[in-house]
């Protein structure tokens, strides 16, 4: 079955790593994007953990399996852009 929900959170993933991957790759700041690529993966692998317990998507739990797995890499990137953003605002 299909699912838009589950659709977007797996985008907004998808979205993030390549952020983080394309500023490693590109960035001369590379050490600043290393450590939020290992913030990364380490809340990825706290969300597979969450996402493999059957249990957590019973009696509703899904609507909070979805926030809480969409709302943080969204924070994460905002937080990159905010941090890009004044980086071309201050430093030119």
């Amino acid at each position: 079955m299909f699912h838009k929900e589950f659709t977007l959170v797996y985008i907004i993933h998808l979205l993030t790593i390549g952020v983080l991957l394309f500023g490693l790759i590109r960035a001369k700041k590379r050490k600043f994007y290393t450590v939020n690529l290992i913030i990364y993966i380490v809340y990825f692998l706290y969300l597979a953990s969450v996402f493999a317990d059957e249990e957590n998507f019973r009696y509703g739990g899904s609507l909070a399996i979805l926030f809480y797995t969409a709302i943080l890499p969204i924070i994460h990137l905002l937080i990159l852009f905010l941090i890009y953003l004044f980086g071309k605002f201050f430093h030119g």
